[in-house]
């Protein structure tokens, strides 16, 4: 629904949000997820709020996400671009090192599919409209971050 090409960007987002608030409404009555379901039901309404330009909201989701599932590059990647949007660039910088460190390691929940390199993560930095800012300002800390990691062995 949220990838709906035949819907509108911010329209499918709304839908999306009506469908996530439902099932996370029967998750806060005691209905139980397995740890993948929960995963994307947090990280799905984190995406529609971003796509709605709500940092707020999906903040919220991310939190939950971030203690939940801190081995998840993509809950830290998805969190600095709330700090971003928010203006707090150095805990944007703080995400982005979470994000990095476990894609360099190649760790990951282990229900997850799919594990983006250290590149992967590099090139949607340089070109994800919400890190614009911190890319201005934080230029030589993101930088540095990035030699760093480009510098260490790839984990076995």
């Amino acid at each position: 629904m949220l990838y709906d090409e035949g819907k509108e960007y911010v329209a499918a987002a709304d839908e999306a949000i009506r469908h996530y608030q439902r099932a996370d409404e029967l998750v806060r009555a005691g209905c139980k997820l397995r740890d993948a379901m929960a995963y994307y039901l947090r990280m799905g309404l984190a995406y529609a709020y971003l796509r709605k330009d709500l940092p707020d909201a999906a903040g919220t989701h991310l939190e939950v996400a971030v203690a939940q599932w801190p081995e998840s590059a993509e809950v830290h990647y998805h969190s600095a671009r709330v700090a971003c949007l928010r203006k707090d660039h150095d805990a944007c910088l703080t995400h982005l090192e979470h994000t990095f460190d476990l894609a360099q390691r190649r760790v990951r929940p282990l229900f997850l599919r799919v594990h983006r390199s250290l590149d992967d993560w590099f090139v949607r930095t340089d070109s994800q409209s919400e890190f614009v800012e911190l890319r201005a300002s934080k230029a030589a800390e993101l930088q540095r971050l990035k030699d760093r990691y480009r510098a260490l062995p790839v984990a076995p």
